[in-house]
């Protein structure tokens, strides 16, 4: 792993909803080129994790860093054209646009006005910067999508759809995306391609935070892995290491890590 600098880093995010603690002093850094996963079993605060990174959820207590720069007053979107971009867990899309027309949006966040006009625009091809065509095209390309181009959203197979939106947040020039449970509901096959394209976003420079309940996805993708439980870090290092860690283990259904990890 780089020993530069991290890209990412949570400092001390605690958050509570009422009597809950969500999160209670949890740190990471993820570096760059890298993928650092987030597990735990549920109720573990993966989810507000992600939530506060993006600035969708305010801490109560921590800072978020990009790089050098803390993050905090910034909005989602502010954030986005700063370069940390999340997808969701659901698919989100545009349902009667095309593939192509969906990860072009990805761009709207850097052009000067809304995302209506945006949408206006993509429609109209003359009018459209070639740059960030070319763009769509080529993330398309690394992910899988190539022969989809013209085909409406709403047609692909789930698993095509998922890489669809992780395609737009690549359309955005992130520094940082942060995919939250992209092999929820994909088969086997569909998980293998998801595995295959986030690893080719990786090699062009991306880093990546990942929440993932899949286990087989974290053995394949992480380079470093943090384990949050109730809210707290109770563990983190390399998934060969903490996979056998006791702590990890007891946080888990049946003492087990192997195939899908509680939610």
């Amino acid at each position: 792993m780089s020993v530069e600098s991290p890209l990412l880093e949570a400092r001390g995010i605690s958050k509570s909803f009422g009597g809950l603690q969500a999160l209670r002093d949890v740190s990471f850094s993820v570096k760059k080129g890298t993928i650092h996963a987030i597990i735990g079993p549920n109720g573990a605060g993966k989810s507000t994790l992600i939530s506060v990174a993006s600035g969708f959820i305010k801490p109560d207590k921590g800072q978020i860093y990009l790089g050098d720069a803390c993050v905090d007053r910034l909005s989602p979107q502010e954030r986005v054209r700063n370069g940390l971009v999340r997808t969701f867990q659901d698919v989100r899309g545009f349902s009667r646009l095309s593939v192509f027309e969906n990860v072009l949006l990805g761009s709207h966040v850097h052009g000067p006005r809304g995302l209506m006009d945006f949408l206006i625009r993509a429609r109209s091809v003359g009018r459209f910067n070639s740059s960030e065509s070319e763009n769509a095209l080529s993330i398309m390309d690394a992910v899988g999508l190539a022969g989809d181009g013209a085909v409406a959203l709403s047609v692909l197979p789930f698993g095509k759809q998922r890489l669809v939106g992780l395609a737009r947040a690549m359309a955005s020039r992130p520094r940082v995306i942060l995919l939250d449970e992209p092999g929820a509901g994909l088969s086997r096959e569909e998980m293998d391609v998801m595995v295959k394209a986030i690893q080719t976003l990786v090699a062009q420079g991306v880093s990546i935070l990942l929440v993932e309940h899949h286990m087989s996805m974290i053995e394949q993708l992480s380079d470093e892995v943090t384990v949050l439980d109730f809210g707290q870090v109770i563990c983190n290092g390399r998934w060969s290491d903490i996979r056998m860690d006791v702590r990890v283990r007891e946080a888990y259904l049946g003492g087990t890590l192997t195939g899908h990890a509680a939610g």
